[in-house]
């Protein structure tokens, strides 16, 4: 059964249900696999900036959770928005995978 987040179980794009896994790969700064992949599952999130941690880790979650092979973390983005609640906020994102 694949866990749940929120209010409803995550579907990969493929459609096959996977087993959990506790350990995948995971690929961040830009490297991707040397392996071909397919994408089972994006994630996205937006947050401040000391939320990047956080918003990496609950994507690992969610990647097990499908039975992904593995993940690559996508480059956070930044923007400051300024005036009376100015602040930095920050764009999360990653993609599951499984190898072919």
């Amino acid at each position: 059964m694949i866990g749940t987040f929120g209010c409803a179980p995550l579907q990969p794009y493929d459609g096959v249900h996977r087993p959990a896994k506790s350990e995948i790969d995971i690929y961040e700064g830009g490297h991707e696999p040397s392996k071909p992949y397919k994408v089972i599952m994006s994630f996205s999130e937006g947050g401040h900036i000391g939320d990047e941690a956080d918003k990496h880790r609950d994507f690992v979650a969610k990647a097990k959770a499908l039975g992904a092979d593995g993940i690559i973390l996508k480059p956070s983005q930044f923007r400051t928005s300024y005036g009376p609640f100015g602040g930095t906020d920050g764009a999360f994102s990653a993609i599951a995978i499984v190898y072919q």
